[in-house]
């Protein structure tokens, strides 16, 4: 988002400023610096586009600069007096400015470590605004002074009697940052157990309290063991599951219970699963009877083998996570894509616009030769403009080269002044010679029009 705001923001402004800057340099290289000589003004144009872009690229990231160090100057006084309210909204100034378009996002990173660093204290205190509980979990990732972000976010979480849907949230993110703190767990699978639910997020807890043997794991499996054999899961929570009822003889008694088992066991094993898990349903597993075995084997493998829809979804699943790991790493690498699209669409447009080089052309087709009247059918234009002092000065050029220029003057149709060469009896005498004096970058263009006398 920061990345497209820059962008945008920076081709905005160079597209307002291209305009006025364009007439100002193209009328400074021919009226002035390069008078009378003819080039591709689009090459003029596209690379002073892009210094203009580099040019507001460099200005927006100044401006953004000197105003954060005023935020942060103002910033730093607030904190110092304890002013909270006034701090609040100089966090609020920042991260606008952050965000808006400004600096670049390399730049904006680098800001925000900064502030995380610089306030850190202040976000500690304030924990009951949600702006500087992000800002904890920012550091919580970023590694700044993690133990303390973890623990103030930790009692933070703790101190609340009922949770909502951004308290289940930090509870994740916390549990995944410290596995090995089972308070985490804890507090939300007593809090998720006292409410009765037993959904998926309700599930990554559970599993944390089911593998320590919790005392809370009957409840937990009252909730989710007859949904687990129901449904015949065989994820790692379904193992966990199975493995804590075998100790309840009114889930381990029910039918094909030792089958579910023994199938998760096998399936998990192809997945990977944790040592603890998997040492304890092989114990079970141990116990069973090699011919029931070999049973269950031959009627899971029947089973799949009748089943060719679900293997053809199963493929196609897995070409789509293919493409879309792909395309997870193509967006990864979306800035060289757009380094390398730029690199081409510019060599694309250079090999358009740049004309080719062409050789000496011969004085006799350079210069025009004057044509006999009688029987003049044809002319070339060669510019219209409503400039008579316009007119009159390329007129002269023309002239001065040697060429039969004349200029028509306006009518009542049309109010251009149109400077026109030679006297040609055919239209393809016209355009062999128009098209060499063109190549000869005599002549920008032309096009060849009927013949008429000059003046009129």
């Amino acid at each position: 988002m920061v990345l497209a705001r820059n962008f945008s923001l920076r081709l905005f402004i160079s597209l307002l400023i291209l305009p006025f800057a364009a007439v100002l340099v193209l009328t400074l290289i021919h009226e002035f610096f390069f008078k009378g000589v003819y080039f591709d003004d689009a090459l003029v144009l596209l690379a002073l586009w892009m210094l203009i872009i580099a040019g507001v690229h460099f200005a927006l990231n100044q401006l953004g600069w000197r105003r954060f160090k005023k935020l942060d100057t103002a910033g730093w006084s607030f904190l110092q007096s304890n002013d909270a309210q006034m701090l609040a909204e100089i966090f609020d100034y920042m991260h606008r400015l952050l965000n808006g378009g400004l600096l670049t996002r390399k730049k904006c990173s680098l800001l925000e470590e900064k502030i995380l660093r610089r306030y850190f204290s202040f976000y500690q205190a304030h924990t009951e605004k949600r702006e500087f509980r992000e800002g904890l979990i920012k550091c919580l990732r970023l590694g700044i002074r993690e133990n303390d972000a973890y623990g103030t976010l930790r009692g933070h979480l703790l101190d609340h009697d009922r949770l909502d849907r951004e308290l289940v949230d930090l509870a994740e993110i916390l549990h995944e940052c410290k596995p090995d703190d089972a308070s985490i767990a804890a507090f939300m699978a007593e809090k998720y157990c006292s409410d009765g639910q037993n959904h998926f997020r309700a599930e990554y807890f559970y599993k944390t309290m089911l593998r320590e043997n919790h005392p809370l794991t009957p409840k937990i499996l009252k909730l989710t063991a007859r949904k687990v054999i129901k449904h015949a899961r065989m994820d790692q929570f379904a193992g966990w599951v199975l493995l804590r009822s075998l100790a309840h003889p009114s889930l381990y008694e029910s039918p094909g219970f030792a089958r579910h088992v023994y199938l998760t066991s096998r399936q998990l094993s192809k997945m990977g699963m944790d040592e603890k898990l998997q040492s304890g349903l092989e114990n079970f597993i141990a116990t069973l009877d090699s011919a029931t075995i070999e049973k269950w084997n031959e009627e899971e493998k029947a089973r799949i083998e009748r089943q060719l829809p679900a293997r053809s979804a199963r493929l196609f699943f897995l070409v789509q996570q293919y493409w879309l790991s792909l395309w997870t790493e193509i967006k990864r690498l979306r800035r060289y894509f757009y380094y390398g699209f730029g690199a081409v669409a510019a060599l694309f447009l250079l090999y358009f616009l740049i004309p080719e080089k062409q050789g000496t052309v011969p004085e006799e087709i350079a210069l025009a030769k004057p044509v006999v009247e009688t029987g003049a059918r044809f002319s070339l234009q060669v510019s219209a403009t409503k400039s008579k002092r316009g007119s009159a000065n390329e007129l002269a050029r023309l002239k001065k080269l040697g060429f039969d220029a004349y200029i028509k003057n306006p009518s009542r149709k049309s109010r251009y002044y149109r400077l026109r060469i030679g006297k040609f009896k055919t239209r393809e005498e016209a355009l062999e010679k128009g098209t060499a004096l063109r190549q000869a970058k005599k002549i920008r263009d032309f096009f060849v029009v009927n013949y008429s006398n000059p003046g009129k």
